[in-house]
């Protein structure tokens, strides 16, 4: 699944995105290494929140990546990852990454993300802008995946609660 969400000029309108249910595979055979995300989703100067809840993904080179590119603080990305069940990636679970200089807010509830060759969750930002990016942790399942179970860098203080994370690289 890939989104394009553009919303730029002055009435700059608030984008509301679901993806909710869906099951996203690569079939034995087929080589998904470095070729397909479960999820795409790429955010161009847009203000949106976006809900991605109740799939499962597994086989593709990465299970979902959120890129978000803004020019201006007014600019945001609200990201929601609720009841997903990713594994089997040839990358990382979940990645999501703030290039610009907007804000990128992203909250992980009740996920199982499990035996990708990456880490499981990795929220990461261009450290030479002036952007904000925050990151929730709760009630995820992060296991045996090949990197660490969650990796952030973030510009404000973390919380993670309830979480089981074990047997990470």
């Amino acid at each position: 699944i890939y989104v394009y969400a553009y919303s730029a000029g002055t009435a700059l309108p608030y984008l509301t995105h679901t993806i909710d249910g869906n099951t996203i595979y690569w079939s034995e055979g087929h080589s998904a290494e470095h070729t397909y995300h479960g999820i795409y989703y790429y955010s161009y100067y847009s203000r949106s929140t976006t809900q991605i809840s109740n799939n499962e993904i597994h086989n593709g080179s990465m299970g979902v990546y959120c890129y978000e590119e803004y020019s201006s603080s007014s600019y945001a990305f609200n990201l929601l990852f609720s009841g997903n069940n990713i594994h089997d990636n040839n990358s990382h679970g979940i990645q999501c990454y703030e290039n610009d200089t907007g804000k990128l807010t992203t909250e992980f509830r009740g996920n199982t993300i499990s035996n990708n060759n990456g880490d499981g969750i990795l929220v990461h930002r261009h450290t030479g802008r002036a952007n904000v990016t925050t990151a929730n942790l709760y009630l995820n399942t992060l296991t045996s995946n090949a990197g660490r179970g969650a990796a952030l860098v973030t510009t404000s203080a973390v919380q993670a609660l309830y979480n089981d994370i074990n047997g990470n690289s």
